[in-house]
């Protein structure tokens, strides 16, 4: 994960020289908006490798479930950034809208800005790769934000290579280029924050993953006890998952145990980086209907 973060910096410092030596060429205030958006992949890309670093540390007295949260931190701390690159981007648009501006040297201009669209491109489908390889929010967020990037430079060639088919005419399109890539860069920083928040608030497993487990303990509980007070969250990579198992009193301690260790071990062959916790506990407490007295 630390190799993939550190390639993130690198590809991000890499995009911002090819991009402001687009912006310095031509002065459009489009390409000023994507130059601004890789300054704050730099920041995320720093952030990143912190996080990463944190959240692989073993868990220890003071935090007993590891440090996985911190990447509910890393990637609401890179909303944040992009929700104001968005909003700067929006407003300095709309200077420029009202200030008629024709862009300069636009062919030389554009072809550094597909250069760092074609960077951006390879580095975003390797991070995803490793995002789904590590089952990591950070690098994930990190990849999207990445893709991103990519979808608004390419959007933003199409738009200056209309600009410079018409010269002087369709100045306008420049700075209105710059306010839509200002408002899906808002829209994506809103969606990251909730998913963000939603982590830190202990958010349950999704719906797929639920259904998992319940038919896992169907399978495994099915016609030999019950089962109750299911609870999952995530803490980045890892899940937590805990339930009750109700077998009748008779049950021997030794059977109990076995059908714990065959679920445990069938929920972390269908869910990866899952910690199972089961208590056991005897059928007729619960009036053997597999509900809380």
């Amino acid at each position: 994960m630390r190799r993939f973060a550190y390639l993130s910096l690198l590809g991000a410092l890499v995009t911002i020289v090819l991009k402001v030596v687009a912006f310095w060429v031509t002065q459009s205030v489009s390409l000023l908006s994507d130059a601004l958006e890789s300054f704050i992949n730099v920041v995320a890309s720093l952030v990143l490798i912190f996080s990463i670093h944190v959240s692989q540390k073993p868990p220890d007295e003071n935090h007993l479930y590891g440090h996985g949260k911190i990447e509910y931190f890393s990637s609401g701390f890179e909303a944040l950034l992009i929700l104001f690159a968005g909003a700067g981007i929006i407003f300095t648009s709309l200077k420029r809208l009202f200030s008629p501006f024709y862009p300069s040297n636009l062919q030389v201009g554009l072809l550094f800005s597909l250069g760092s669209a074609g960077v951006n491109f390879i580095l975003a489908r390797m991070l995803l790769k490793a995002a789904r390889e590590f089952d990591s929010i950070a690098l994930e967020a990190d990849a999207r934000h990445i893709m991103a990037d990519v979808y608004t430079t390419v959007g933003i060639i199409g738009g200056l290579t209309v600009v410079y088919l018409f010269p002087g005419r369709l100045w306008f399109l420049d700075p209105i280029i710059a306010i839509g890539v200002g408002v899906h860069i808002l829209w994506g920083a809103i969606s990251l924050l909730r998913r963000s928040v939603a982590g830190l608030m202990d958010h349950s497993l999704s719906r797929e993953e639920m259904r998992v487990i319940e038919e896992v303990l169907e399978r495994h509980m099915g016609g030999r006890g019950r089962w109750h007070e299911l609870r999952a969250r995530r803490s980045g990579p890892w899940r937590f998952i805990e339930f009750h198992l109700l077998f009748p009193g008779e049950e021997t301690v030794k059977n109990s145990h076995d059908i714990c260790c065959a679920i445990e071990k069938e929920i972390g062959s269908r869910i990866p980086n899952s910690r199972v916790t089961i208590h056991v506990e005897p059928e007729e407490e619960c009036g053997g209907n597999g509900q809380i007295p």
